[in-house]
């Protein structure tokens, strides 16, 4: 079976229906590089000149996105909460909020004991000042942890080959 071994490009860099002819060309070694020189993500452009991205380009090209998509997940890790007292609570804003707001009054002594801390429909008590502060610094610790791990999981994201990272992408795109 024959294929197009060109490629060609309106002036303004957009692929021409095949059969169609002008002065900016692309030569293609196969019909899938004759397919991929259809989308401008696997085209890059040198003054008047196409040719194919590199791999590490179009790595590159997906590296912004990489970022946002591992953000999402630390968020979605945070957002999970920790678990206190057999109980998890989640740390909605709201809730970062409301524990924030519990550890300031804690300092105070008039404050009265114990102080109930919900979780949907579930609770437990903090029975003192100490109590509500490992608590909080609890919840410190798992956002310190997550942040710690997404980090290093987007700079292990950075580091992957345009396939790889292609595939990571696309098994975390539910996120």
């Amino acid at each position: 079976m024959s294929f197009p071994t060109k490629r060609y490009f309106r002036a303004d860099h957009n692929p021409l229906p095949a059969g169609e002819v002008t002065a900016f060309s692309l030569d293609c070694a196969s019909v899938e590089q004759w397919n991929e020189s259809g989308s401008a993500d696997n085209v890059m452009w040198d003054g008047d000149t196409p040719r194919f991205k590199t791999t590490t380009e179009k790595r590159d090209d997906l590296l912004p996105g990489a970022d946002s998509q591992q953000n999402r997940i630390t968020d979605a890790a945070i957002l999970a909460g920790f678990e206190w007292a057999s109980v998890t609570f989640p740390l909605t804003l709201e809730n970062q909020n409301n524990f924030s707001q519990l550890y300031a009054l804690s300092k105070d002594e008039l404050i009265v004991y114990p102080k109930k801390v919900w979780s949907g429909l579930s609770s437990t008590e903090l029975d003192d000042a100490q109590e509500v502060k490992e608590f909080y610094l609890t919840g410190i610790a798992h956002v310190e942890a997550c942040l710690d791990a997404g980090f290093a999981q987007k700079q292990a994201v950075r580091n992957m080959n345009y396939n790889t990272l292609n595939k990571w992408m696309s098994d975390n795109s539910s996120i």
